[in-house]
C-alpha cells in the first residue's frame, strides 16, 4: 500500500511538473517563434514615400504609396498592408496584405499575401543579410523575389524578375520613410 502511494505522488508530481511547463506563458525566453519575429520587428510602423513597377516592357510606372505594418499576438505575426496611387491619376495600382510570422519547425517565416485583385498566395521568407527576402514561381514565366532593407527611419526595397533563375532584371523599386510608429 505505501508502495502505490508512493508512486501516486510521484506520478501527480510528474504531471504537475509537465503541466507547469506547458503553461509557461508565450514569449518565454528561447522562444524560438518570438526570437525570430522580434528580429524583423523593425518593419513594424507607418511608412510613406515613392517608388515605381514595371509590368513588362516599357517604362516604370511611378507611384505614391504608404506601408502600415502592426505587430499584434505578442509580436508573433506582423500584419502589413501597402496602398499605391499612381503619380498622376491617383488610381489605385497597388493594394495587398499580408502577414508575416515564424514557424519554428521548418525554420522559415511564413509570407501570406492577398491583393485586391484576389490574387494570394503563401511564401517562405527569410532574414538574409539585415535584409527581409521572400519570393515566389510565376508559373511558366520565371520567379519573383523582393528584398526590404531599412535603415534607421528609412525603407529601400526592390523587386526582380528573372525567366531563368539566373539573370535578374530590377522590375520594382520603393524607397519609404517612417511617419509613425505603429
Amino acid at each position: 500500500m505505501k508502495q502505490l502511494l508512493t508512486r501516486c505522488i510521484v506520478l501527480l508530481v510528474a504531471v504537475g511538473v509537465a503541466g507547469g511547463l506547458a503553461a509557461q506563458p508565450p514569449g518565454s525566453a528561447g522562444d524560438p517563434g518570438l526570437v525570430a519575429m522580434k528580429a524583423i520587428g523593425w518593419l513594424a510602423g507607418t511608412w510613406r514615400g515613392e517608388g515605381w513597377m514595371r509590368r513588362g516592357p516599357g517604362e516604370p510606372q511611378p507611384f505614391r504609396s504608404s506601408e502600415t505594418v502592426v505587430s499584434r499576438l505578442d509580436g508573433r505575426v506582423l500584419i502589413v498592408e501597402g496602398l499605391h496611387h499612381d503619380n498622376v491619376s491617383g488610381d489605385v495600382v497597388h493594394h495587398a496584405l499580408a502577414t508575416i510570422s515564424y514557424d519554428p519547425s521548418s525554420g522559415k517565416y511564413r509570407f501570406s499575401s492577398h491583393l485586391a485583385s484576389g490574387q494570394s498566395g503563401e511564401y517562405e521568407a527569410d532574414l538574409v543579410d539585415g535584409k527581409f527576402v521572400w519570393g515566389m514561381e510565376i508559373p511558366n514565366h520565371g520567379r519573383m523575389r523582393y528584398a526590404i532593407h531599412i535603415d534607421g527611419d528609412r525603407w529601400h526595397e526592390i523587386g526582380e524578375f528573372s525567366a531563368d533563375g539566373q539573370e535578374w532584371h530590377q522590375s520594382f523599386q520603393m524607397d519609404l520613410v517612417r511617419v509613425g510608429d505603429e
